[in-house]
């Protein structure tokens, strides 16, 4: 037997003279059928931990399936060590060797299936002080997680060389890809950290919601209507609120803000970051958090995100609420124009008329600072006339116009207004055109014997 079993099966004999409960204090192995073996492939669930629970719902093992290839040159990684600890009891490892019932030659592959009974918990974990196997065992009833570790190294097949030894998730990512180790074969490393469900509990669940509302709206996730609408002039920082909710079990998670549409970088260079947040069952935190309105033309929609990677915790089985849009933007300028004609119609005997019309300019939107605009106008007998206008906040403007019609027929009448260097929000009302008409009246007999004759010619 190897000698880190030999050590480690001494010290818990130790505690088996105080405890003769403790037999049953190694891994157990069972092989794995032909037939499930591409199953696993398939599915991804080689080293894959899950806890298995008596009938009373009490702990009683984890099992797991392990392939292992024996390395035969270049630069290769194994794991060396795998943790374990549950509540406050650990963590305590064991060498990875111990977990497969015998090591591969070079280039072959062998398949295990392992189990690691309660009683194995209690013996790693409590074996070092008073009554430890049977707190353990209450913590493994009771607590919601086991969770395990590695050590993993990176070493030269070749020679044996050991080139890295990687302690966490985020060293796997660093010295792994340092290593020339893809995005595969990184992922493979970090799924030795797991966090294993001891029980059937209800997973985290994390949403946020914006001012005023408790409860997340599949709406708030649009960019097209977004859960809230900030105004403010562009440079203006406003604080903004901002909660999240875990309707779930208690997890650590991280919480996070980017602008809409920037992509991966945007989260690892987000505009507000909460960092890890431990958030209780039911419980909900609220930030307030310091946007700076950007300038007009800019992404003005804001997304906050929790569980940005979708593995803090990976336990979350529900993360299609985890995103909330909030616009934080300008009011924006919303100019309109509108003809008022004196008289759509005008009647003369011969010849032409005067005529009138009135251009009604107005700003619709609540912005506090002055725009200019580019205004035309082409009324009938004149060439198009271009100004450009300071127009203040809540503007109501009428520019009175008279003309001479001189023949008979239809003049149009055509004006516009547009903010410059903004954007108006709604260009629908930016223009306006009308029609007005010069008819001939036909000859009438007047009829002098009534008082109330009124003839109201012009010509």
């Amino acid at each position: 037997m190897r000698k880190t079993i030999i050590l480690f099966v001494m010290m818990v004999l130790l505690v088996c003279m105080a405890q003769p409960a403790l037999a049953n204090i190694q891994p157990i192995f069972e092989p794995v059928p032909a037939d499930q073996i591409s199953e696993l492939s398939m599915n991804n669930e080689w080293d894959k931990m899950r806890a298995k629970s008596n009938p009373d719902n009490t702990f009683k093992q984890v099992e797991y399936y392990v392939k292992s290839t024996g390395a035969t040159s270049g630069i290769r990684y194994r794991t060396k060590r795998i943790t374990f600890s549950v509540g406050e009891y650990g963590p305590a490892s064991m060498g990875a060797e111990e977990f497969r019932f015998s090591a591969p030659g070079p280039g072959e592959t062998i398949y295990d299936k392992v189990i690691l009974p309660r009683d194995f918990f209690r013996a790693l974990l409590g074996s070092t002080f008073e009554n430890g196997p049977e707190l353990v065992g209450h913590a493994l009833d009771t607590e919601n997680y086991l969770h395990v570790g590695a050590v993993i190294e990176i070493y030269n097949a070749n020679t044996g060389q050991v080139l890295e030894t990687i302690n966490s998730p985020e060293e796997c990512q660093t010295k792994g890809s340092a290593r020339g180790f893809g995005t595969t074969d990184i992922a493979d490393m970090k799924s030795r950290w797991q966090e294993v469900p001891l029980r059937e509990i209800e997973p985290p669940d994390f949403f946020s919601t914006p001012e005023g509302s408790n409860e997340w709206k599949e709406s708030y996730k649009d960019p097209n209507t977004c859960a809230k609408t900030y105004e403010a002039d562009p440079g203006t920082t406003l604080n903004i609120p901002i909660t999240l909710h875990n309707s779930g079990t208690q997890a650590i998670t991280d919480f996070k803000a980017t602008w809409y549409n920037s992509g991966p970088a945007g989260w690892a260079n987000p505009v507000w970051s909460a960092g890890e947040i431990n958030l209780p069952a039911n419980e909900s935190q609220q930030f307030i958090v310091p946007v700076t309105i950007p300038q007009q033309g800019q992404e003005n929609r804001l997304v906050f995100k929790a569980n940005v990677n979708g593995n803090n915790p990976a336990s979350e089985t529900n993360q299609d609420n985890n995103i909330t849009i909030i616009r934080a933007g300008s009011p924006g300028v919303d100019l309109k124009v509108e003809i008022l004609l004196g008289s759509s119609r005008y009647f003369v005997f011969s010849g032409g008329s005067n005529a009138s019309a009135t251009i009604k300019i107005d700003r619709l939107d609540s912005g506090t600072n002055p725009v200019q605009a580019v205004y035309k106008y082409k009324i009938p007998g004149q060439s198009e006339v271009t100004q450009t206008l300071t127009i203040p906040p809540k503007h109501i403007d009428g520019k009175y116009y008279t003309y001479y019609l001189p023949t008979v027929g239809s003049y149009n009448i055509n004006t516009s207004i547009y903010p410059i260097g903004v954007e108006d929000t709604n260009p629908n009302n930016n223009e306006d055109s009308d029609t007005q008409w010069l008819e001939l009246r036909q000859t009438q007999k007047v009829d002098n014997s009534s008082p109330k004759t009124r003839v109201g010619l012009t010509g």
